[in-house]
């Protein structure tokens, strides 16, 4: 039985033979339930797929299903048999996912084929992350299927707080390029006495060298001042040195614990570095405080040309220098980046042209996200002390035929 194995955090497929492939999963908002109703036949008595030649998609027991109450930070699994009911075969991406505890091995780029009459599991595994009273996620696949071009698979359910961060997060706002900043909270468990960190990573890990962790476990006078008093825990306290790149921090960190049937328990931090260099953008969709530039579908063989400029602020304004760094996308290779002449708009303004190129190479491509490792990522360097590196994030789908 072939196997492809998805995180969402993990998403698992299991099919008929075969290699492992990897996919990065995003969000959607959309629900696609219309090629589940009735079915048309033809005078001869044949079906709508019989006489066009398609594949049918069908889900077993529904898109939706229900988990019912399950725990903080625990894994739990559900597997959904997609069956090809159709006369040619069954082509699925994975494309997108309304969950942020998504892990990006690889990339969303390979299909997986379910041949006429066969079905295919998918293995789902969930984590809810926040002690919610109810919480709703979606998995999005794309398919050819001209009845189901994309299908959506609902998991749902209640949860109960069994492990917690206090707080969940921190929304820090802006700071400049020489701040460093310091955040505490706790992890904790209400139903184990004994629960320990026995180490931490981070998602997004081309900014971890900025950070430092720390903590110590909670003594049982500090654990009866917290709210519903768990049974043991840690204060956790995060250092952010000076020096990141202007632009958004989307930054996951994940405590490892001694309990096997729990996952990571998390705490994430957001916020925008900010310096004398800042983006704008006309004629795009572009999100000023993440720099995040929306190009949605691209199409295969015809690059994109994006038209930015830089707002610089300061003495550097007289013989401003830029330069692209890096880009951190896989593959390598997928942007070209030129610069202009400064065009003073003061005596402490300028504006530089800055044009962004999004190259189309025949492989197909997903950066849609949500989370910022999984967006196009291009690192511009400049010669401005305070600001010497930009990040500006892109957000794209190249999209592939169907082979």
């Amino acid at each position: 039985m072939k196997k492809i194995l998805i995180p969402v955090i993990g998403l698992i497929l299991g099919a008929i033979a075969g290699a492992a492939y990897h996919f990065s999963i995003t969000n959607t908002n959309e629900i696609f339930v219309h090629y589940r109703t009735g079915e048309f036949v033809d005078a001869l008595g044949k079906t709508r797929q019989e006489v066009t030649g398609s594949p049918q998609l069908i889900v077993n027991d529904g898109l939706t299903y229900d988990f019912g109450e399950i725990e903080t930070n625990r894994v739990y699994e559900h597997e959904f048999i997609v069956e090809n009911q159709g006369v040619a075969p069954l082509k699925i991406r994975f494309k997108r996912t309304s969950s942020r505890s998504t892990i990006a091995f690889l990339s969303s780029d390979e299909m997986v084929t379910i041949e006429p009459k066969e079905a295919l599991p998918i293995k789902v595994k969930w984590v809810a992350r926040k002690n919610e009273s109810s919480f709703e996620q979606s998995i999005e696949l794309e398919t050819n299927d001209p009845e189901a071009v994309v299908c959506q698979l609902v998991l749902k359910g209640k949860v109960k707080q069994v492990t917690a961060t206090i707080p969940a997060e921190n929304d820090f706002g802006q700071m400049t390029v020489q701040d460093s900043k310091s955040f505490s909270f706790n992890a904790v468990s209400y139903q184990h006495p004994n629960m320990e960190i026995t180490g931490f990573e981070f998602l997004d890990k081309s900014r971890k060298d900025f950070y430092t962790v720390s903590y110590k476990k909670l003594s049982a006078e500090e654990l009866g001042k917290i709210k519903d008093q768990p049974k043991s825990g840690y204060a956790v306290t995060v250092e952010m040195k000076p020096g990141q790149a202007i632009g958004y921090i989307d930054q996951d960190l994940y405590l490892k614990t001694n309990l096997p049937q729990y996952d990571r328990l998390s705490y994430s931090i957001r916020g925008t570095v900010v310096g004398d260099v800042s983006v704008r953008s006309e004629g795009l969709v572009f999100d000023e405080k993440r720099n995040l530039i929306e190009l949605g579908v691209l199409r295969r063989g015809e690059p994109r040309k994006l038209d930015l400029s830089f707002v610089i602020r300061g003495d550097a304004i007289k013989d401003f220098k830029g330069e692209f760094l890096k880009d951190l996308s896989s593959p390598e290779g997928l942007y070209d980046v030129a610069f202009g002449a400064p065009v003073p708009q003061s005596n402490e303004v300028a504006i530089v042209p800055l044009t962004i190129v999004v190259k189309t190479p025949a492989k197909r491509i997903n950066r849609l996200g949500p989370s910022i490792k999984d967006y196009g990522h291009v690192v511009i360097g400049t010669n401005i002390k305070n600001s010497p590196q930009v990040l500006i994030l892109i957000s794209f789908e190249q999209a592939g035929q169907w082979k």
